[in-house]
């Protein structure tokens, strides 16, 4: 199990990659199409795990 410190330090991490990832859609004016991808690729991750 992850202690308290090192929780709090990968929960920094991940805020710090959404943030960058955030800036790089407001950059690339992708959002709509990252959305759409990423609708597609959880619906295929559904259809995997329920088929097992």
């Amino acid at each position: 199990m992850v202690n308290n410190k090192e929780y709090e330090n990968i929960v920094e991490e991940i805020t710090d990659v959404e943030i960058m990832l955030a800036q790089l859609k407001i950059f690339l004016r992708c959002e709509n199409e990252v959305i759409k991808v990423s609708d597609q690729k959880l619906v295929r991750l559904i259809e995997r795990m329920n088929s097992k």
